[in-house]
């Protein structure tokens, strides 16, 4: 799927990461565009650097930076997202999305596709989900701030008609991905991955490209204008054939399943809420011997819980909700087909992780 972007000057704002980079080389290599990406962190930009893109030191909490980025861009991606300097999302989700808008309608940018996240509508919805079910806010940082920075997007498309779109991925999969990718591989490898009702929950997971396809119609598309979208794949998969794909990877036996709604599991999962509290609210170092015990030994039943599989709270409904996810929207207005199916997806994963990962993609001796 080629946008016809060919020779348009974008600005992506989180270009750095597992999304964006991709977005980024489909861009460059697919829809010759003129592209920049603002770099707050130079480590991490080793993979855009690889293209002979445009990269402007700059931050999205910092509009001059921003404002200077996006001179001369007809479309903003903006996809930057995570904790800022004091380990809040706060400063990077709803002030960076604010900086964003302001200079894109201070520059008379054509389009803005604007990044969210599914988890807006909390982890445990009703029925089929779509565009029209409310925020849900959960007292969780990044999802309540997404929800803030949507209420932002929606400000400026009401009050100054600037011209947005949002998309609304769901749990994002792929070569380079991390927490369910990367991390799913890791936890099974290390014997602390477990289904939740033999998998049998609807898996609204999204491949990276399809992902893309999305943003890229998104950036193109007069219909997309002021709408927001939910995007997955469109098969109609469950958890297991996701995570079966996997454990076919590294050579491993059919996981084992922990039932949802058991009342030790609802507890256990509480358990392990309270004890990250633990960690975050007793963190920081000097600390006295009585603060470092408490963190070793909420440390520890961590592990032992998580030897069992037991996930937090949040993982737990996400990983037992039986609803589906519509994309019926972006088919309609975006004309998005999920073009990469599971098979296709997972075997450009494998090659990744074998390139990459080498070390984890074998399971250890039994002995």
């Amino acid at each position: 799927m080629v946008a016809d972007l060919k020779n348009e000057k974008v600005l992506v704002t989180g270009g750095t990461g597992f999304v964006g980079c991709r977005l980024v080389e489909r861009l460059f290599l697919e829809c010759k565009a003129d592209v920049r990406v603002l770099v707050h962190n130079w480590a991490s930009a080793s993979w855009a650097a690889r293209l002979p893109v445009d990269l402007a030191q700059g931050d999205v909490t910092d509009y001059s930076s921003v404002l200077a980025a996006a001179e001369g861009c007809s479309v903003i991606f903006h996809l930057a997202s995570g904790p800022g300097a004091e380990g809040d999302y706060r400063a990077t989700h709803v002030d960076g999305t604010r900086n964003v808008l302001q200079a894109a309608r201070e520059l008379g940018t054509d389009r803005v596709v604007h990044v969210s996240s599914v988890v807006v509508h909390g982890p445990d919805t009703d029925g089929t989900l779509t565009e029209d079910y409310p925020f849900i806010r959960t007292g969780r940082a990044y999802a309540d701030t997404k929800i803030e920075a949507e209420e932002i997007v929606s400000s400026f498309l009401e009050k100054h008609g600037l011209p947005v779109t949002v998309l609304r991925p769901t749990f994002i999969w792929g070569p380079r991905g991390g927490q369910f990718t990367l991390g799913v591989i890791r936890a099974m490898r290390d014997g602390t991955f477990a289904l939740l009702d033999q998998g049998r929950a609807k898996c609204p997971a999204v491949y990276v490209d399809n992902l893309v396809d999305a943003m890229l119609l998104a950036a193109v598309k007069d219909e997309a204008v002021g709408e927001s979208f939910l995007v997955a794949d469109s098969e109609d998969r469950t958890w297991r054939e996701y995570f079966d794909e996997y454990t076919g990877m590294i050579g491993m036996s059919r996981l084992r399943s922990i039932p949802a709604s058991a009342w030790y599991v609802e507890r256990a999962a509480w358990l392990i809420d309270r004890l990250g509290d633990i960690g975050i609210l007793l963190g920081g170092n000097p600390a006295p011997i009585w603060r470092r015990a408490i963190r070793r030994a909420a440390r520890e039943l961590l592990q032992w819980l998580g030897r069992r599989g037991i996930p937090a709270s949040w993982h737990l409904k996400i990983y037992s909700r039986t609803g589906g996810v519509s994309i019926a929207k972006a088919r309609r207005l975006l004309g998005y087909q999920p073009r990469v199916s599971l098979s296709e997806g997972m075997a450009a994963t494998e090659a990744w992780l074998r390139d990459q990962w080498p070390q984890i993609m074998e399971l250890p001796d039994a002995d």
